[in-house]
């Protein structure tokens, strides 16, 4: 698992959630962590002194995509069952499952090599570049596409190595890509008239207000943190129910009692990571 962390403020909190909810406890026993910061200076000391715990501090150029490049460039895509690459504006996992991601590797099959928590229908079919999970085939066609040669905002988006082609490359391979949005889930996108349904349906950025759809009723709301489990915190959508779920996440991992070993006070889980882990204390 590869996590690109920036400079901002947003990005401190997620990777901290990320930290006090996985790394070290038992949902991580099976998972080697790749931190790879673009901020100013190094936080190498801030960072979990762990086995599984890779810290990477890299000039802040290429974007996101650089950042995924060199995670795949360090964890070759063939030495791992699944890799997940996933950036700084991500929250999550919004589960208390054992196996966090179990979600998304239900979704993945020999024809799906990669799966994301949610699609853009515009300008073309794509998953959104801020959290992937693939298989090994999967991997080995992202890592074809990314690059550290991004020269702009805009190229990341829609140049060579941008987010559309890291889809586009897929599909063109005769891949399936599925995300776990849940009008994505267990879909075909080369079945044209299922993949124009949806996207009627569904439309642009799922990430603006009203634009995801109940599965059942069809009724147009906000995308939801409780659905795709990582979630997107830089958007003004759905800010209100992120609030409230990552208090109660938090408080779930909250440190333990001070002095008394393996304590878990009353609404606390047993399966969280590093339960005492912030920026602020490490200074």
């Amino acid at each position: 698992m590869a996590f690109e962390r920036a400079d901002e403020d947003r990005s401190t909190k997620n990777v901290e959630f990320l930290i006090n909810q996985v790394v070290g406890g038992r949902r991580a026993k099976d998972i080697d962590f790749i931190f790879v910061d673009t901020s100013k200076k190094s936080h190498y000391k801030c960072f979990p002194q762990l086995p599984n715990v890779l810290y990477v501090h890299r000039e802040r150029v290429g974007f996101d995509i650089c950042s995924y490049k060199v995670g795949l460039a360090i964890a070759p895509p063939r030495s791992y069952k699944y890799v997940v690459l996933m950036n700084g504006s991500v929250r999550g996992p919004f589960t208390t499952d054992e196996d966090f991601l179990a979600i998304f590797k239900e979704q993945l099959d020999s024809q799906t090599p990669v799966v994301g928590t949610s699609v853009n229908c515009e300008p073309r079919l794509h998953v959104q570049s801020m959290f992937f999970m693939m298989n090994s085939v999967g991997a080995d066609l992202m890592n074809a596409t990314l690059s550290c040669d991004i020269p702009s905002y805009r190229a990341a988006g829609s140049g060579p190595h941008g987010e559309l082609n890291l889809s586009g490359n897929i599909l063109q391979a005769g891949f399936n890509l599925r995300a776990v949005q849940l009008l994505w889930r267990g879909m075909n996108v080369k079945n044209q008239s299922m993949l124009r349904r949806t996207c009627s349906l569904l439309g642009n950025d799922p990430y603006a207000p009203g634009r995801d759809r109940d599965p059942k009723t069809l009724q147009l709301r906000d995308i939801d943190p409780d659905d795709v489990l990582f979630y997107k915190t830089t958007r003004k959508v759905g800010q209100e129910r992120l609030k409230n779920l990552t208090k109660v996440f938090d408080e779930e991992c909250a440190p333990l009692a001070t002095g008394v070993i393996g304590e878990v006070r009353a609404g606390q889980r047993d399966n969280c990571g590093l339960r005492n882990f912030s920026f602020t204390s490490c200074g």
